[in-house]
């Protein structure tokens, strides 16, 4: 019987997976740009700077520097900044330089000792690098590209990839919103691209907040704090929902936890303690859906009145809308007086309601109409706004509620401007009369308009 033997095997990843990082989907500048900022602020770092060049990207920080060089460059590898760090797999940087171009060059200094290294991924033979070690001094320091006696500067080299000029605006406004928690504390990131240099804002939070709330919870043993509210009429609310927010920066932006409600004019900043772990490409912790069950728990009531007011917004914005194409389509016509000639209208009125009748319906529906972009049939309960899907915009609205909408107030306000003869009974609106009021049917009609639009939307979506 032969007995089994043991051999040890060599598992050291093979060079073509550089390859594979530079070509992987899914990493854009906003990621890849974040990933280093993140170990510069997990360094200590109060200032970091990012020069773009159109061979090179530079990225260097005053934090306390990297006594581990290998740890830096070793997939996996990773070297623990004193106190608590957001880095966690040792893939950050590594991933980030790859996918960026082909060379890296590192110098650090922990005050003591400035070291040094440079890789040329694509000449890698295998996974060895060499590195050089010298008292660190402010003049050495400095040539390396550190600013002080204690820092990092990495250099990116070797068909660096493109960033478009025109997208440099979103990359700086991404990374104010992503480590907003970090400069509202007093962290600068700068940004030198094509000799200009920029300065990243933080991202501004909505202030004040209507019916605001701070809350701490606790979702199986870890615990987090949650301050919402409901962000005042007219205000803007970019980021709408929750911002979650873990360390130095925010990892997540989410209406998720809304579940059904509106989250228009719902905001809420989730700031997670360190008892959470983040995945790894740090966009989300585990335990996440209990999180979201707490989250929804904990700010229901609120999500319910943010929801009304919303609701209440959206249906203003299209019963103005409405209004404003059908005043535009009345071209300045009004209520014919006594004295006028025939066949002139003039529309007046207080833009009050005259005792409307409720629960007139409209419905949208689209027909094979080979003319115009369809047609209105006011009947005695209802109006049908027939489109016609041999217009080419048709195409484009049976997808949106918006464009749908847009179209049949379009068709409402053609409708509208031709009444005022008793000869053409058949294209008044509920609630008017022969050489009578628009503004009489306008706040029923627009009304019906913007809750139905509402309640496509909510289908749609």
């Amino acid at each position: 019987m032969t007995l089994p033997t043991t051999t040890t095997l060599d598992i050291t990843p093979s060079t073509d997976l550089v390859y594979a990082i530079r070509h992987m989907s899914g990493v854009n500048w906003r990621r890849a740009i974040s990933e280093l900022v993140d170990n510069c602020f997990d360094a200590r770092a109060c200032s970091v700077t990012i020069a773009i060049a159109k061979d090179s990207f530079t990225i260097s920080d005053d934090g306390n520097g990297c006594p581990d060089l290998g740890s830096m460059l070793k997939l996996g590898g990773r070297y623990q900044q004193p106190g608590d760090t957001l880095g966690r797999y040792g893939y950050g940087l590594k991933g980030s330089a790859i996918w960026m171009g082909n060379k890296i060059g590192i110098a650090t200094s922990d005050g003591t000792t400035l070291r040094t290294t440079s890789v040329a991924w694509t000449l890698l033979k295998k996974w060895e690098a060499l590195a050089l070690e010298i008292p660190s001094t402010s003049r050495d320091c400095r040539s390396s590209g550190i600013a002080n006696s204690k820092g990092t500067a990495i250099v990116i080299s070797g068909k660096l990839r493109k960033l478009d000029p025109r997208a440099l605006e979103n990359v700086l406004n991404d990374l104010g919103y992503v480590f907003q928690p970090a400069l509202a504390e007093g962290g600068q990131i700068k940004v030198v691209f094509k000799g200009k240099r920029r300065t990243v804002r933080a991202c501004s939070w909505p202030d004040p907040l209507e019916h605001q709330m701070n809350v701490a919870i606790n979702v199986q043993g870890k615990t987090a704090t949650v301050l919402a509210g409901i962000v005042p009429r007219g205000a803007f609310n970019e980021h709408c929902g929750f911002n979650i927010i873990y360390k130095h920066r925010v990892i997540q932006s989410t209406t998720e936890p809304c579940g059904e409600y509106n989250p228009d004019r719902f905001f809420a900043v989730v700031t997670l303690s360190k008892s959470w772990t983040l995945t790894t490409l740090k966009d989300a912790v585990e335990g996440q859906a209990s999180l979201y069950e707490e989250l929804r728990a904990q700010c229901q009531l609120l999500l319910i009145k943010a929801a009304e007011e919303g609701q209440t917004l959206e249906l203003d914005a299209i019963r103005n809308t409405a209004e404003r194409l059908i005043e535009d389509a009345l071209g300045g016509k009004r209520k014919r007086g006594k004295g006028d000639k025939p066949g002139t209208v003039y529309p007046t009125g207080t833009g009050t309601k005259h005792n409307p009748k409720t629960g007139r319906s409209i419905r949208i529906v689209y027909t094979d109409w080979q003319r115009g972009n369809g047609k209105v049939e006011v009947n005695k309960d209802s109006i049908l706004i027939k489109l016609s899907r041999a217009h080419p915009f048709s195409a484009v609205t049976e997808h949106s509620a918006e464009l749908q909408a847009m179209m049949a107030i379009s068709l409402l306000a053609d409708h509208v401007s031709k009444f005022g003869d008793e000869k053409q009974k058949q294209r008044l609106l509920p609630g008017m009369s022969p050489g009578g009021d628009f503004v009489d049917c306008l706040d029923e009609v627009t009304k019906s308009l913007a809750a139905t639009m509402l309640t496509k939307k909510r289908k749609l979506a």
